[in-house]
């Protein structure tokens, strides 16, 4: 899925992955994410998590946008069942 079908589809559920917020125009330091972005360096798509400290972990890494959101939708789904 795109970008945007990603963004829709998260804010029509009903979402709930606790402390997580979901990043998708970049990388952060901060705190508890869930995010995607493009790297223009590498020229390829990642998906991160970054933990309580903001230390990101590249979790997977793509070469197009759809495979790249449909994983972070995944990424999302698992943290959404963790914290039921």
């Amino acid at each position: 899925m795109t970008k945007n079908e990603f963004l829709n589809k998260i804010s029509n559920e009903n979402t709930n992955i606790g402390a997580y917020q979901i990043e998708t125009d970049g990388i952060t330091e901060a705190s508890f994410v869930l995010g995607c972005y493009y790297d223009g360096e590498d020229r390829i798509w990642k998906v991160y998590e970054t933990d309580e400290r903001g230390f990101k972990s590249i979790i997977f890494k793509a070469a197009d946008e759809n495979t790249a959101f449909d994983e972070l939708y995944k990424l999302v789904g698992i943290h959404e069942r963790l914290n039921k």
